[in-house]
């Protein structure tokens, strides 16, 4: 800005108010109103240098958040997840010690929990029906 273009001063610039501000829009802005593009906000402007809160982008490069970014509840199977997500369906599975009891299978329920399946007596086969339900 150079030292003739200032903002007009109420009170001060009747009859010139209009011009004097003109003059001064007219350091970073085109007759119509759109920012130049050889000004000092086009580069703070840069819509491709920010991120957007929607639409798809790339980020690169390392970022440094003064907050720890929050992650809201993955609701499909590629959507990110925090910590405390993954402890908890973690926790919701069976453990190893649950699984390696000797003399009886497992099977995951509709609900994808595991039922304890009483293999029987030494000898007894087993067989499968596919029309009954664990849940």
């Amino acid at each position: 800005m150079s030292q003739s273009t200032r903002l007009p001063i109420p009170g001060s610039d009747d009859g010139t108010w209009g011009d004097i501000l003109n003059q001064f829009l007219s350091i970073e802005h085109n007759s119509d109103g759109t920012l130049k593009s050889t000004g000092s906000l086009a580069a703070k402007a840069d819509d491709a240098g920010v991120v957007h809160k929607a639409g798809s982008e790339t980020i690169t490069g390392a970022k440094t958040f003064s907050l720890a970014p929050t992650t809201p509840t993955p609701a499909n199977g590629t959507d990110a997840a925090n910590k405390s997500y993954v402890d908890s369906a973690a926790a919701a599975k069976a453990d190893k010690a649950t699984l390696t009891t000797k003399g009886d299978m497992y099977a995951a329920t509709a609900a994808s929990t595991p039922a304890r399946l009483a293999v029987g007596s030494d000898g007894q086969i087993l067989t499968a029906d596919s029309l009954k339900r664990l849940d």
